[in-house]
């Protein structure tokens, strides 16, 4: 969830860079992080991305290298993506 109370983080070693915060169409802000799926039970590939909301977390497969670039819009259609 997105929860920041300033705490030192200790960087996960299956995530890659920086989390990515966006607002939905619908207001809710969501944190983007890319993540190492290999060793996921069920993974549909090595690398995934997770977007989480305070209500609501989604996973997906497929998503292009560039996506840190995409704007909000884009990157709430691709958070539905399968």
């Amino acid at each position: 969830m997105i929860h920041d109370s300033g705490a030192v983080r200790v960087p996960d070693p299956e995530m890659r860079g920086d989390p990515v915060d966006f607002t939905d169409a619908a207001f809710v802000r969501w944190r983007v992080i890319e993540r190492d799926a290999r060793r996921d039970p069920g993974s549909r590939g090595d690398r995934c991305l997770i977007f989480a909301s305070p209500d609501m977390v989604r996973r997906v497969w497929r998503f292009p290298p560039a996506w840190r670039q995409l704007s909000d819009s884009e990157l709430e259609t691709l958070s539905w993506a399968t």
